[in-house]
């Protein structure tokens, strides 16, 4: 997949990400021209992109189902699952597998 996608969780878009490349096989990135989603989403999303950088794991302090039903769609209707996204919110990227 590349170009431009939609990024969902569960049935929620929450995201647009245009520039959709290969990263750094298995890692895919892009940059996200918009995001919407709630609170303690988004929360769950710095603490996965913290815990990405982290010598040690912590347990997540929130419902995990929050990491699960993650998809990408393509502008033409494909769609592939993804792993929780590790967003930098500063530089408005992901990068996911």
């Amino acid at each position: 997949m590349s170009g431009a996608a939609e990024l969902y969780w569960n049935e929620r878009r929450v995201a647009f990400v245009e520039d959709v490349s290969c990263e750094d096989f298995p890692w895919a990135a892009g940059r996200l021209t918009a995001f919407s989603a709630t609170s303690e989403l988004r929360e769950a999303l710095e603490w996965l992109a913290r815990m990405a950088e982290a010598d040690e794991l912590e347990d997540p302090p929130f419902d995990v189902t929050l990491l699960e039903g993650w998809r990408l769609q393509s502008a033409d209707g494909r769609e592939r699952e993804v792993s929780p996204p590790l967003i930098d919110f500063e530089a408005n990227t992901a990068k996911w597998r």
